[in-house]
């Protein structure tokens, strides 16, 4: 322990005997005990971290290892914000958040090896295609059409930013391929061709993350698990307030809970901040709110189908589509002993309207696109369906975020601490490698850091 890290923790042990008479503890994933006035029982730490998913677990692990006093509050009822997964539909589990990781090189993989959990890499066969009415291998086509519009973005030479649909039109593309195009962007992007803007998409190079696509074998909310090991994550904690000054911050919470610490990390997904769902007081300058308020919040759903039996041809592994539903796989295709489920993955504005539909409206949808595409009926074979709607969830709010013409930068803007008080880490915070389970560790970590190195 270095002499730093003495000073600071001998000040909030301090501060916490004062507040410690009649304070109730509880276990380390729980709500605080009322004492017996109207007041709540006030807790003191070195960090508080808001939010248990990728960010926030990376990013109190890391000061948790420098021996701080950490308390994470988390609003759900359970860890991993937008990784969650599925254990009842299989017997794998079914992502119904983040699904993959993108890359054989990518920093998660170091969590799974820490945690002694199991990466496998997506063997997908054939990817299809319904273009003309026709279901098709994406061999049989005479085009690549992400391919030339990654041509495109790599030769576009303007001085000013400008949507990505301004490059269409050298495309030469149908009606029909134009939505199709949109629909192979937008549900790995959260927005459609004219929502992203180009400068901040080829600001996000992925550099250096490898190669192919893996699961998470156990599934990500065993990943999320093992990320707390050790944490005392407080879950059903809903955060209303922060006050702040030079000094630390006390967070209140729904439920009247009150904790002070000297430094603060908030990994709230983008769609939550720009609610206005958390007040913080005094309000957070205008250069950070302009970054809230200008990043686009992406909204990318889930549609999970269980059949009785395949429906689909027996080398289909993933189906890009001009209908609503844009993009489907099969979650088990390189599981033993397949269950036959398909995922519909539903971003930009197909996801914003799919968000508008019930539960049970988003599975007829769905089914009725899978009927067109497969021309045969499947009602009789549906066994159940599932609409994870994150764009209503009120916690996220979102899938994830993209920036829109005019917004290069404002992800670092996003990502600077204020006063050396408030701290922020999430996907949307990470300039080259956003929307990605990797890039809200690394800007977990990255937070963590930077807020050690001010503190020497």
């Amino acid at each position: 322990m270095t002499s730093r890290l003495q000073s600071i923790r001998q000040v909030s042990r301090r501060d916490f005997l004062k507040w410690s008479a009649g304070l109730l503890l509880t276990s380390s994933v729980g709500d605080l005990s009322l004492i017996h006035n109207p007041a709540r029982a006030r807790r003191s730490t070195d960090v508080l971290v808001i939010g248990a998913g990728a960010a926030g677990l990376s990013a109190a692990q890391s000061l948790h290892a420098e021996g701080l006093g950490v308390i994470v509050l988390e609003a759900r009822e359970r860890l991993g914000g937008r990784m969650w997964s599925d254990y009842d539909l299989a017997p794998y589990p079914i992502e119904l958040g983040a699904e993959f990781l993108h890359g054989s090189t990518v920093s998660t993989w170091d969590w799974i090896v820490k945690t002694k959990l199991n990466g496998s890499r997506d063997k997908g066969e054939t990817f299809y295609v319904y273009l003309d009415s026709l279901l098709q291998p994406d061999w049989s086509l005479q085009r690549d059409y992400l391919a030339e519009l990654e041509a495109a973005l790599e030769d576009w030479d303007g001085d000013e930013d400008a949507p990505i649909s301004a490059l269409l039109s050298d495309l030469r593309l149908s009606d029909e391929e134009v939505r199709l195009l949109n629909n192979l962007f937008a549900p790995d992007n959260a927005a459609d061709l004219d929502e992203y803007g180009i400068f901040g998409y080829n600001e996000a190079t992925f550099e250096g993350d490898g190669t192919g696509d893996w699961r998470v074998v156990e599934g990500y909310s065993a990943l999320a698990r093992a990320m707390a090991d050790g944490l005392d994550v407080r879950l059903n904690s809903i955060v209303q307030r922060i006050a702040w000054d030079a000094d630390g911050v006390e967070v209140t919470t729904q439920d009247g809970a009150i904790y002070e610490a000297t430094k603060l990390i908030v990994t709230l997904p983008l769609g939550v901040l720009q609610r206005g769902s958390v007040t913080f007081d005094p309000e957070l300058p205008s250069w950070k709110q302009r970054a809230i308020q200008r990043l686009g919040v992406g909204i990318v759903n889930k549609l999970i189908l269980k059949f009785r039996e395949p429906v689909w041809p027996d080398d289909l592994s993933v189906l890009a589509t001009p209908l609503s539903t844009q993009l489907w796989w099969r979650p088990g295709f390189d599981r033993e002993e397949e269950i036959p489920i398909m995922t519909a993955l539903i971003g930009g504005s197909s996801g914003a309207a799919f968000s508008r539909l019930s539960q049970q409206e988003a599975i007829q949808s769905g089914l009725a696109d899978l009927e067109r595409m497969l021309g045969r009926r499947l009602s009789g074979l549906l066994v159940e369906g599932r609409f994870v709607n994150w764009g209503a969830d009120p916690h996220s709010l979102m899938g994830y975020s993209y920036a829109p013409p005019g917004t290069v930068g404002l992800r670092r803007d996003l990502a600077r601490d204020v006063q050396g008080v408030l701290y922020f880490a999430g996907e949307a915070t990470n300039t080259t490698h956003p929307g990605t389970v990797h890039g809200a560790i690394d800007s977990g970590e990255e937070a963590a850091h930077t807020m050690l190195v001010a503190w020497r």
